[in-house]
């Protein structure tokens, strides 16, 4: 009786939240995420709140450039039931799900398609699923955002340059351990407050997809671009299972339709919105490009993930990433 009063409840917070244009103001009936605007995650937030408009999924609005906090406030919140709809990176795994950890190794990826395989195989992502939904939050659909590179204000051009360098990283225990083994001293920055360290010297580099080290302006604090293409960044649209599962399976569709399809839509633009953000940076935005060799790392960051990180393990997940 008590689980049919609440799944009522539920289901009425719902259609008030997402049917009724009335609630558009209202903080749960949001798309968050902690990116500049006009950013690739920002358009993607703002094509998906666009699609559910057209599926009669009205109201929902977009709140990015964390007013609304950073990634892992966003994912509590979900959980929480405060807010509906998230745009977060995917380094949030190794700490939500620890036997996903090594989806998040840098310098493992050879490719996008490489990078989105745990979560297009139907084994690891129906394992995914369940684990995030221990926590109240919903995969709805993963982007795909770009390849990440080093910038610095020195040219770091081999495993040498990095040994002593100030890096940014996001809170990650696996990229710190990678990073630091690598011989980074590594200090982790919310990426709101990224431009300020490294104005102030706090940090001396960081590390983004083109996209957002254009949309973030990172170019007039940062010389020098380096091509270490060392991670393929994947985002997910997530949804608070709760509202979720108290509406009907049609608008559940609905709701899966529309973040699938912009998914798909970013995906496919994001190796050109690359090679123009790439272009841009290099030319008007006036940074040097620099090459990186890469040799010898791959082996080091296998080594770091089995003896370091891998306090849960997937044999499946690590399979498809390629660790030894």
């Amino acid at each position: 009786m008590a689980s049919r009063i609440l799944r009522a409840l539920l289901s009425t917070l719902f259609c008030l939240v997402f049917l009724s244009p009335a609630y558009g103001q209202e903080r749960l009936s949001v798309v968050a995420h902690m990116f500049p605007s006009g950013s690739l995650p920002d358009q993607a937030a703002q094509a998906f709140s666009e699609r559910l408009a057209a599926a009669n999924i009205g109201g929902v609005r977009v709140v990015g450039d964390a007013l609304l906090g950073d990634e892992q406030r966003n994912f509590r919140e979900l959980g929480q039931d405060k807010i509906a709809f998230a745009i977060t990176g995917d380094l949030l795994i190794s700490s939500v799900v620890p036997s996903f950890s090594a989806v998040n190794l840098p310098f493992m990826q050879n490719s996008m398609a490489h990078s989105l395989a745990p979560f297009k195989t139907q084994k690891t992502y129906s394992r995914f699923q369940g684990l995030l939904g221990q926590y109240r939050v919903r995969h709805l659909a993963t982007l795909c955002l770009g390849t990440r590179y080093v910038t610095a204000n020195l040219p770091v051009r081999s495993l040498e340059d990095v040994k002593g360098l100030k890096l940014r990283l996001p809170n990650d225990r696996v990229w710190s351990a990678v990073w630091q083994t690598l011989g980074a001293e590594t200090i982790n920055v919310p990426f709101p407050d990224l431009p300020s360290a490294l104005n102030s010297g706090l940090v001396a580099a960081q590390e983004n997809p083109p996209g957002l080290i254009r949309a973030a302006k990172l170019n007039e604090v940062q010389k020098y671009l380096i091509d270490t293409q060392h991670y393929f960044q994947r985002q997910f649209i997530l949804v608070s299972s709760s509202l979720y599962e108290a509406t009907a399976p049609e608008n559940q569709n609905r709701v899966t339709k529309a973040a699938q399809e912009t998914a798909e839509d970013v995906c496919n633009r994001t190796t050109e919105a690359e090679k123009r953000d790439l272009d841009w940076l290099i030319n008007e935005g006036g940074m040097e490009l620099i090459k990186f060799d890469r040799k010898g790392i791959e082996a080091t960051v296998n080594s770091v993930y089995l003896t370091q990180i891998a306090t849960e393990r997937d044999a499946d997940v690590e399979a498809l990433v390629g660790v030894q």
